[in-house]
């Protein structure tokens, strides 16, 4: 399980070998081998120890910001053994296997997203003339790109992403017009969205972010050493990369539970600045967690989120190491 203090003002510590919270009336122990992360999203006070404890026992200790997004992540100074690896990693980002391979993340992220349109449009049948319309007009795109794609041109990366933005300018046209108020929306918004639907992605998709961070650093890949994302400071352009193609499967989660009403909680309205309340970034936050054991299809294959996130990374590590 994962454990989450989202309450202000928690105390960790260790107590017999096992992590020990406290609140103002009540604590609880629990065994480290119950635990698969530890996430913090309010200020708590962390015990030397208990870092300790989830170092020895590779829990991956996070603390998020108000948005959800991860700042601080504990790792255990055994990945040092990993550096065959990562200069292996370091030499594939200029390979041309490295743009085939982004050129499939891409891909695989638009026929996830193609495949979203249509189960929203068996939902609501008015959509289909737009759905076909958008479908023909992403394959073309797909279609004239692979034929003029290269591994050798420098400018493969403005090709591959003005695909991804190419799609996604139709994809989200579609799915925003159809979501009951307050989730309705005609665009997507990264800063001080008017709806509720934006803010509640994106704070998945910090969720996502920190999963994915999770399972690409127990592999010895380097998360900072991305393939499409340029290089940035501070920023693990390698976890966007594999982000994207399990995107439309956050996004379909988080739409089926809105067309259902298992999303009411969200309808509490959002605060100053599109910021979410400790109540909606809760309910979030379980769902997110419930979602990754939620078995679905992926790249003809049936298995958890959590499964196919884990296969995605070994998939590119296996073929780092085979150059």
């Amino acid at each position: 399980m994962q454990i989450v203090l989202d309450t202000r003002g928690l105390n960790l510590s260790v107590k017999n070998r096992c992590f020990f919270i406290e609140a103002e009336n009540e604590s609880r122990m629990i065994h480290p081998d119950k635990i698969t992360s530890i996430l913090v999203t309010a200020p708590c006070r962390i015990s030397s120890p208990s870092l300790e404890l989830a170092t020895l026992h590779q829990i991956p200790f996070i603390i998020c910001d108000r948005c959800g997004l991860p700042v601080v992540r504990t790792y255990a100074a055994q990945f040092i053994n990993i550096t065959t690896l990562r200069r292996k990693h370091y030499k594939f980002t200029s390979a041309p296997e490295a743009a085939s391979w982004a050129m499939e993340m891409i891909v695989k992220k638009i026929e996830g997203q193609l495949a979203t349109m249509a189960w929203l449009t068996d939902r609501k049948p008015s959509l289909q003339g737009i759905f076909d319309k958008a479908r023909q007009e992403i394959s073309l795109q797909i279609k004239k790109i692979n034929q003029a794609f290269s591994q050798t041109n420098p400018d493969w990366k403005k090709q591959v992403m003005f695909l991804e933005s190419y799609a996604a300018s139709r994809y989200w046209q579609i799915i925003g017009i159809k979501l009951p108020a307050p989730f309705t929306f005609s665009h997507r918004v990264k800063f001080n969205p008017a709806d509720l639907f934006n803010p509640s992605i994106n704070y998945l998709y910090g969720m996502l972010r920190n999963q994915m961070d999770t399972v690409i650093s127990s592999s010895g890949l380097d998360t900072g050493l991305g393939i499409v994302h340029c290089d940035q400071y501070k920023e693990p352009t390698l976890v966007f990369d594999l982000m994207e193609p399990f995107r439309p499967v956050i996004d379909k989660m988080l739409v089926t539970a809105i067309l259902e009403s298992r999303a009411k909680v969200l309808s509490t309205g959002v605060r100053e600045e599109g910021l979410l309340s400790k109540t909606q970034r809760k309910w979030l936050i379980e769902f997110f967690i419930s979602g990754l054991d939620d078995r679905i299809s992926y790249t003809g294959s049936v298995t958890t989120l959590k499964n196919h996130m884990f296969r995605e990374v070994q998939q590119l590590a296996a073929l780092i190491k085979s150059l």
